[in-house]
């Protein structure tokens, strides 16, 4: 029926099956895809209220057909699902942070928030709803208002005392203090966290070395690039038993919270004796591309090691584009971003690029012209500070790779045999001209990019 466009047949059937084989997630993409075209032919809601009042009365259908219609970007009728799979299922946390999810894209950031802090409330060590509530608040998916961050505040404040280990919550809590410009109880915040990070991966150096009122500071930086693999490499280094983890992977503070003070930086660090053979660092992925960030480091942590990450420049636009996608952020489809891009990037001059000057808004091609950034970097930092890596080769020979960074960093090499891929793209196949489009593309620019190496890159 779908392959003969019969979309209301179709609907009509999968509604049928569905009643019979209620777990059969596909029947429920199938139907969000029928329903979609219906709307796209400008069918009214009737027909969307007859097929959610045909489901059978159970959560789990409503939550697949919310999943379906929310993937397909129909998040009116994908939270009218949700609503009704929570109120078939009220003590579920999780179907709470599906409807959250789906009101935060559609804009209802307090209906969202409202939707976390229940999940909270009934399952209060589920860590999802953490994570979800810090992707507003830290990462500025909405701002929030005042009276919003005291709830907040109040919230976290209140679950810790329940679950006083569970780190995500005093995480969130430093934020939030962070946000209401509380610094000092902030530092305190995350001071305990490196704590009870480093308790957890390292109790022998807490046992000998825990400074509870010194601050750390970092060894190593990896400073990019988005979607380039900084979380595995992150992952990877801090297995190394002489590694101590910062409070979280991305601290941003260089080019996010600079304001903030080199002590509220250093706060997320544990405080390491002199003559210990002891590291720690970070990954921020979005500061090798931004200006100021460059020169702030050169000036507060001048012997700072820094590790770049690079990917094919068009599997890391692709690869980008579709994070975005996937966060809401982009409604464009594949091709008109990128050839909205490419326009801008043709009337480019040569020298303007040199210079940095197009840079006024990062883009998913920009973000793949690494040599102009990297250019910058090595104006305030000697060779030896800085390692520039292949994504490519972190994947396919991870040990040699790993050896070639804890040689970078002066430590012992370490195999822990367990090189997972952490947050791998998940989207579909990209089209061959697009793909050819893009390698055209970047071709003059990475050959720019392996005479400023003095190495071939082979993309």
């Amino acid at each position: 029926l779908m392959s003969l466009f019969k979309w209301q047949e179709a609907v009509d059937a999968f509604c049928a099956f569905i009643k019979i084989k209620t777990d059969f997630s596909p029947a429920y993409h199938k139907l969000g895809k029928s329903w979609k075209e219906l709307k796209n032919l400008g069918e009214d809601g009737e027909v969307f209220i007859r097929v959610i009042k045909g489901l059978p009365k159970l959560p789990q259908p409503y939550q697949f057909m919310g999943n379906s219609l929310k993937e397909k970007g129909l998040l009116e009728e994908a939270i009218a699902c949700y609503k009704q799979a929570v109120e078939l299922a009220k003590e579920d946390a999780g179907l709470l942070v599906l409807l959250g999810e789906a009101l935060l894209q559609s804009g209802d950031v307090e209906e969202a928030i409202a939707c976390y802090l229940k999940a909270m409330e009934l399952q209060p060590d589920f860590t999802k709803p953490y994570h979800k509530l810090r992707s507003i608040h830290k990462f500025g998916k909405a701002k929030l208002e005042r009276n919003q961050l005291e709830k907040l505040a109040k919230c976290y404040r209140n679950a810790l005392q329940i679950q006083p280990d569970l780190i995500e919550i005093e995480v969130n809590l430093a934020d939030i203090l962070t946000q209401q410009g509380k610094i000092k109880e902030a530092i305190n915040c995350y001071q305990n966290i490196a704590y009870k990070k480093t308790r957890q991966s390292r109790p022998e150096f807490v046992e000998k070395h825990w400074n509870f009122h010194g601050l750390g500071r970092p060894n190593f930086i990896i400073i990019g690039t988005v979607k380039g693999g900084t979380t595995s490499l992150y992952n990877y280094i801090c297995q190394h038993p002489q590694v101590l983890p910062a409070t979280e992977k991305e601290v941003r503070f260089f080019n996010k919270q600079f304001e903030r003070g080199k002590d509220w930086y250093f706060a997320h660090f544990p405080s390491i004796p002199e003559g210990e053979q002891f590291l720690t660092g970070e990954a921020s992925p979005t500061y090798i591309y931004e200006d100021e960030v460059a020169a702030r480091m050169a000036a507060s942590i001048p012997d700072i090691k820094l590790i770049a990450m690079l990917r094919n420049p068009a599997d890391r636009a692709i690869s980008h584009y579709y994070m975005l996608k996937k966060l809401g952020q982009e409604n464009r489809s594949l091709e008109r971003a990128i050839a909205g891009e490419m326009e801008v990037l043709s009337k480019v001059t040569n020298r303007s690029l040199e210079e940095l000057s197009f840079r006024d808004k990062m883009g998913y091609l920009k973000c793949s012209l690494y040599v102009y950034f990297l250019q910058e970097w090595a104006k305030l930092f000697p060779k030896n500070q800085l390692l520039i890596l292949k994504s490519e080769d972190l994947y396919r020979q991870p040990e040699q790779t790993m050896k070639q960074v804890f040689d970078f960093l002066g430590l012992s090499n370490y195999e822990n045999g367990d090189y997972q891929n952490y947050f791998p793209g998940d989207y579909p196949q990209v089209n061959e001209d697009i793909q050819q489009e893009l390698s055209r593309f970047f071709q003059p620019h990475n050959r720019k990019l392996e005479v400023f190496l003095k190495r071939k890159l082979n993309w």
